[in-house]
């Protein structure tokens, strides 16, 4: 797996793919904290595209523990330079609703977070809803959830640099921005970290640096390379220094 499939397994999925589940509820059961998650469907789909069907697996195993089943799933990954699958994998009991579907499912989703899919969205700070007496969440509250989800995104924020204007690119370097936010995943090749910057003069820029970078941290000598696919859309590789 490359270093661009990483990130394009990492990329955030639109609302439409997501499905949401009640954490917890008032003493009333009218109201209740709503977390995204991303379904099965969208996963397989997002492993597909990124690394085509024939560079993936999964295996399912059901063990039995205190009488209750639990589902571990096995993603495995071909490596073609290591001409060589490297495998992951993570587990879920069974589900109260459709028990063994719900713990399968589970599983592969966990199994899938290994490799980065939907991990980004543990940091969802959850948005709160009002639920009918099964906890369901009302009809009326998922303009709610699709707003908050896009400002999770950060889709509000004042308009960035395009990846194509000129200024951005070539060998003139950007001066002096400050990591306002950052988000670092691990993967095969190390780690990189997703940044959000802002200049003094109020400019802002967004993208993937190939080092561990933190918030209030300075970066100087900057150069942007724009970059495009099907899956993560538009997105730049940014190489810096970090002041000291």
């Amino acid at each position: 797996m490359t270093e661009q499939q990483e990130k394009q397994l990492e990329a955030p999925f639109p609302y439409e793919e997501l499905g949401w589940r009640i954490t917890n509820t008032n003493r009333e059961k009218t109201g209740g904290m709503a977390a995204p998650f991303v379904n099965e469907r969208a996963i397989r789909k997002r492993l597909d595209q990124v690394l085509g069907r024939e560079n993936w697996q999964n295996e399912l195993k059901v063990t039995l523990g205190n009488a209750e089943a639990s589902y571990i799933c096995e993603i495995s990954v071909y490596y073609p330079n290591r001409q060589e699958w490297i495998k992951k994998s993570n587990g879920a009991g069974s589900t109260q609703v459709e028990p063994v579907k719900g713990g399968i499912s589970d599983a592969i989703k966990r199994a899938a977070s290994m490799w980065g899919v939907g991990t980004y969205l543990y940091e969802f700070p959850g948005v709160w809803v009002d639920i009918d007496s099964k906890k369901r969440i009302q009809k009326g509250a998922y303009a709610k959830l699709k707003e908050a989800y896009a400002r999770f995104l950060g889709e509000k924020q004042p308009a960035k640099p395009k990846a194509t204007s000129r200024s951005n690119t070539g060998k003139q370097p950007y001066k002096g921005y400050r990591v306002v936010n950052a988000r670092k995943s691990k993967g095969a090749n190390g780690v990189h970290t997703y940044v959000q910057l802002e200049a003094a003069d109020g400019r802002t820029l967004d993208g993937f640096v190939n080092q561990s970078v933190d918030v209030g941290q300075f970066l100087t000598d900057l150069k942007v390379t724009p970059k495009h696919d099907a899956i993560a859309g538009d997105y730049n590789i940014i190489s810096c220094r970090v002041a000291a």
